[in-house]
Order: C-alpha cells, then sequence, then structure tokens
C-alpha cells in the first residue's frame, strides 16, 4: 500500500478515536452545565449546523487546494480548538454553542479531502481495499473505542478528554506532515451551483441524498439529549455513558455485514428502513 497509505491511514484513525472520546464527552460537559433538554439539545443544533453551511465550501475547497495542506490546517485548527475547550470547560453554555460550532466546521475539512488523498497515495486498482480498511479502523475507533475511552476520562477528570483529543489531532497532523504526495492539477473555480443542479437531475443520487437527510434528522433528534436519558432515566455513570454510546455501534456492524444478504432478499428494506428509524 505504500509509506504515504500508512502515514494517512494511522494519522485517520487516530484523529478518528479523537472524534469518538469528543462525540462521549461533549454531552456530558453540557449536562454538567445544565440539565435543560432544549439548551442541551442546542449543543447538538450548533456541532451540527456547520455541515449544512461548510460542507459544500468545504468540497470546493478540496476540489481547488492542495489536498494535503488541508488536511493539516484543519488537524491544527481542531488541536487548538480543543485546548480552548479544555480550558474554558466551565464556561458559560453559550461559549460551548460557540465551541461546537467551530469544531463541527473544522471537521467538515477532514472529510471533504479524504477521497482526494486515498487516491493520491494508492493506486486505482487498490481503492477498494484502501477504502475499506480505511472505514474500519475509523468506525472501531470513533464508535466502539472513543466513546468509553471518553466517558471514563470525563469520569476522572472533566477536561482530560479533551485534552486527549487535542493530542490525538496534534499526532494525526505530525503523520500527515511525513507525507509526501504529488500535487494534483485542480480545476480554477469549482461551481457549487453547478455541482447541484447535476444532483438535482440525477433520480438516482437524489433519492439517497434525501433518505440519508431524513435518516441523518430523525439520529440526530435521538442523539441530541441521550445523555438526560442515559442519566437521569437509567442511572448510567459518565463512563457508562460512554460504553452505551459504543454499544449503539454492534447495530452498524451487524447491519453492514448483513446489508448484502439483506437487500438482495428484499428489496424494499430501505423504504422500510427509513419508516422504521423514527418509530424506534
Amino acid at each position: 500500500m505504500g509509506r504515504n497509505w500508512y502515514l494517512l491511514w494511522s494519522g485517520s484513525a487516530i484523529s478518528a478515536l479523537g472524534d469518538g472520546i469528543f462525540l462521549a464527552a461533549l454531552p456530558l460537559l453540557a449536562a454538567t452545565l445544565t440539565q435543560d433538554p432544549k439548551l442541551i439539545a442546542g449543543v447538538s443544533f450548533f456541532g451540527s449546523l456547520p455541515w449544512l453551511l461548510a460542507s459544500l465550501p468545504a468540497g470546493a475547497a478540496a476540489d481547488r487546494y492542495d489536498s494535503r495542506r488541508l488536511l493539516l490546517v484543519a488537524l491544527w485548527i481542531q488541536c487548538a480548538l480543543m485546548a480552548v475547550l479544555a480550558t474554558f470547560h466551565s464556561a458559560p453554555i453559550a461559549v460551548l454553542y460557540g465551541m461546537a460550532f467551530l469544531i463541527g466546521t473544522a471537521e467538515t475539512l477532514p472529510r471533504a479531502v479524504g477521497q482526494p488523498l486515498i487516491k493520491a497515495t494508492v493506486e486505482n486498482h487498490l481503492l477498494e481495499r484502501a477504502n475499506g480498511r480505511l472505514f474500519a479502523s475509523q468506525a472501531v475507533a470513533l464508535q466502539f473505542a472513543g466513546p468509553p475511552l471518553g466517558g471514563l476520562l470525563f469520569a476522572i477528570a472533566v477536561p482530560a478528554p479533551f485534552w486527549v483529543n487535542a493530542v490525538t489531532f496534534a499526532v494525526a497532523a505530525v503523520l500527515v506532515t511525513r507525507m509526501r504526495t504529488e500535487r494534483q492539477q485542480r480545476p480554477a473555480r469549482p461551481k457549487i451551483a453547478e455541482g447541484l443542479r447535476w444532483l438535482m437531475k440525477h433520480k438516482a443520487l437524489r433519492a439517497v441524498t434525501v433518505v440519508s437527510a431524513t435518516t441523518n434528522l430523525c439520529i440526530a433528534m435521538t442523539m441530541a439529549t441521550l445523555v438526560l436519558f442515559a442519566q437521569q432515566r437509567l442511572g448510567l455513570t459518565n463512563a457508562g455513558f460512554g460504553a452505551f454510546l459504543a454499544t449503539l455501534a454492534c447495530g452498524g456492524v451487524a447491519g453492514g455485514l448483513l446489508a448484502e444478504r439483506v437487500l438482495a432478499r428484499y428489496r424494499h428494506t430501505i423504504a422500510v428502513t427509513v419508516v422504521l428509524i423514527p418509530l424506534m
């Protein structure tokens, strides 16, 4: 797979571990500042808002500028933001809203440059293997390893998970710095509006986009105040909340393993799934 690939793979896995730690620590921090469900849901709202506002510009930037440099900038910004959050963790909830928005904005860049960087580090016939390994490592780090560790660190000391998260971004940035990739030709002026028009004309991708948006909306509504449900109804500790988040990932792994067989046997599986998710 090559040296560049392994550096990218390692950096992605380490930063995904930090994301998993943050996934558990952020709602726990919000719950220490307020017990109002609306205010806690606001943290999730401001953390997700950048995906609506900044994802398209981030994709355009990934088309126009060097992907490796963009990734480095995003990693160091995330590192700095985590350090600030760790330092001012007892600030008012409004400050947490702002930090969630800034961190979410910085997160859009690594997602946008991921595919161009993979193509720049491996040959075309290895792309499927590279994508599979990258997805698997990120899933394990983000969903299984990160949340329990985040909950445990939060139970030890409130700022601890955010400091550890800052370190993971710094380590990932150092690894990416050691990559040596050739600068690829980029279009001079990527057109966001043109891409949106193309998407609206493509029936299959348009349907997938609507389904994905609907599903993510339902999941986001559940996750927004899950920390209160876990603490007040289930009686979970801070560490227990992190472990609880990890168990939720089991369904995703099982679905990924069974998806091919289920879809081959039941043609309306996607439609049924979209209906069942909000009911659950």
